[in-house]
């Protein structure tokens, strides 16, 4: 698999350098050294190499003579100090992803790299887990249930270096593992003792495995020393909730082939007020099953059925209470179209919408007790909609909201 390799012993520049093409999703590798630079150009899957100028004990000619006696076809560009006779990096992000993409081959695709910097991971995402990915240490990734710690393990991996194999253990196995080079991922690893962590650890280090574990911040480290990545909750995260929200119903309204769909301000607020214990796995599922069981596509709070609805206010009456909620008006609306006769002129629609929405208004009012922010929201549209149409219902003094 084509990879990138970076060369410099500056940190920040190495930090800027990964995040830049980090939404590329190809696999780096990188160096501190001229010596480690050598071995990395005689590599075939070497497709594009970024040089520091600085690095000590730099060669142009020893690299371009290697090169072309090893019949390599590796570009050559420099980043940081520049180097005489090499082309410089082309600046700006959006240069350096078309020159990476042009070279190197992609491990993650576009809507994994998306969805990879929605996963609570904090700042510079793309250039921590690069970074994570080139060295050897064992990673311990701490998160709630549902935080998807299994999907940020194998990006790791394809990271590192996408043919290699990514083996899930248990703690009782104990198998020996073929081959050199590759991840032994140990799920729900706080369930593994301190002795089964020191079994795997010895299993992982015969053939350079790189162990990657995952946990919810409690259990044994063993006598391993971890690089710990933590994912943050769902519910602390209010922007990576929609943008979520948007990725999942882009990807799965592909998968079910249908048009359109977004879901409005109501539905919005639910989910908004949910706590989402299992965080982005309830998301997604919650997803899947508003997509599959409605059919609009401006998915409204009120056509949520109530199984669904339940998903993200499971304590709310409201579901259950709107399920006899048509046959209650129709009940009441019966004798008011009975009452009138084909062809006269009576706006039987205005009547019965005004009334119906009038008498929620007041109620929603009462609920919240005067607050039209909160009542807003409780149903689910804009503040300004809200008071216009309550000032029109007399529900408001028009002093008092100037």
């Amino acid at each position: 698999m084509a990879h990138l390799v970076i060369a410099t012993d500056k940190d920040r520049l190495l930090t800027e350098t990964l995040e830049g093409i980090g939404k590329a999703g190809i696999a780096v590798q990188s160096t501190t050294t001229w010596a480690g630079l050598l071995a990395s150009l005689t590599d075939s899957e070497c497709a594009l190499a970024l040089v520091d100028g600085d690095l000590k004990g730099i060669d142009a000619d020893l690299m371009d003579r290697l090169l072309s006696s090893l019949g390599l076809e590796t570009r050559l560009r420099t980043i940081g100090s520049p180097i005489p006779g090499i082309k410089r990096a082309p600046p700006g992000e959006a240069a350096l992803l078309r020159l990476v993409n042009r070279h190197a081959a992609r491990v993650l695709d576009r809507g994994s790299l998306k969805e990879l910097s929605l996963m609570g991971l904090g700042e510079q995402p793309y250039a921590r887990l690069s970074r994570i990915a080139q060295q050897q240490l064992p990673v311990r990734i701490e998160g709630e249930k549902g935080t998807n710690k299994e999907s940020v393990a194998r990006a790791i991996h394809a990271l590192g270096g996408a043919n290699r194999p990514f083996i899930k253990r248990a703690p009782d196995d104990t198998r020996k593992l073929r081959g050199r080079g590759g991840t032994l991922y140990l799920k729900n690893v706080d369930d593994w003792s301190a002795e089964q962590l020191d079994q795997a650890k010895q299993l992982a280090s015969v053939g350079q495995w790189l162990i990657i574990a995952a946990s919810r911040g409690q259990g044994h480290d063993g006598s391993m020393t971890w690089v710990r990545l933590h994912l943050s909750p769902l519910r602390d995260r209010p922007k990576d909730l929609e943008a979520l929200t948007r990725l999942y119903i882009a990807r799965y309204r592909r998968k079910f082939e249908l048009p359109s769909r977004r879901f409005d301000r109501s539905v919005l607020a639910l989910m908004r007020a949910h706590r989402w214990p299992e965080n982005a796995k309830e998301l997604e599922q919650f997803v899947v099953q508003v997509l599959s069981r409605v059919n609009s596509s401006t998915i409204r709070a009120a056509s949520l059925p109530a199984r669904v609805r339940r998903m993200v206010d499971p304590e709310s009456p409201i579901a259950g209470l709107t399920e006899g909620f048509e046959l209650v008006v129709e009940a009441r609306l019966r004798p008011l179209v009975a009452g009138v006769q084909p062809g006269a002129k009576v706006a039987l629609h205005r009547i019965s919408v005004e009334a119906t929405e009038r008498a929620l208004f007041r109620l929603t009012l009462a609920r919240t007790g005067g607050d039209q922010k909160a009542a807003a929201q409780l149903l689910g549209i804009a503040r300004n909609t809200f008071r216009t149409k309550a000032i029109a219902f007399g529900l408001l003094d028009t002093k008092k909201t100037r």
